[in-house]
């Protein structure tokens, strides 16, 4: 029983986790988008790994220096195996896409297409991403 409630806490708080990524993201939060990852945690995006919360922070802060489009990320068919959640880890993949305008004005357009893999960790704060990574369609 203990396992079956620690695996529900643990897809609540890795449901929470992604809706928030995406959120944060979407508003150029690099620090909090860099909060919901583990002090040492990575993301990958591409060829490129950023690693730890100040990695996170720089990387984020750089696109939003650039005046990327104003956009939204747009996550499904999230599956999380949190198996392991007595343990403090949990695995998911989820598909995403990235729609902005390109225009003022303008239609939206898929400007990026892919799926993340995460594993996640349950910290003293609470659960949060070990490491994230970002594949390209």
């Amino acid at each position: 029983m203990v396992a079956e409630i620690d695996q529900i806490v643990c897809e609540n708080a890795v449901r929470n986790l992604v809706a928030a990524y995406a959120r944060r993201a979407d508003s150029l939060d690099a620090a909090g988008v860099a909060d919901l990852f583990a002090i040492d945690g990575t993301l990958t995006v591409g060829s490129g790994t950023h690693e730890g919360r100040d990695g996170i922070v720089k990387w984020l802060s750089a696109i939003a220096a650039a005046s990327p489009p104003e956009g939204r990320h747009i996550v499904s068919n999230l599956l999380i195996d949190a198996n392991a959640a007595a343990e403090g880890t949990a695995t998911a993949q989820a598909d995403m896409i990235f729609v902005a305008r390109t225009g003022e004005g303008g239609p939206l357009h898929i400007l990026a297409a892919g799926h993340y893999q995460d594993r996640f960790t349950n910290t003293p704060d609470g659960w949060r991403f070990a490491q994230r990574q970002i594949f390209f369609a």
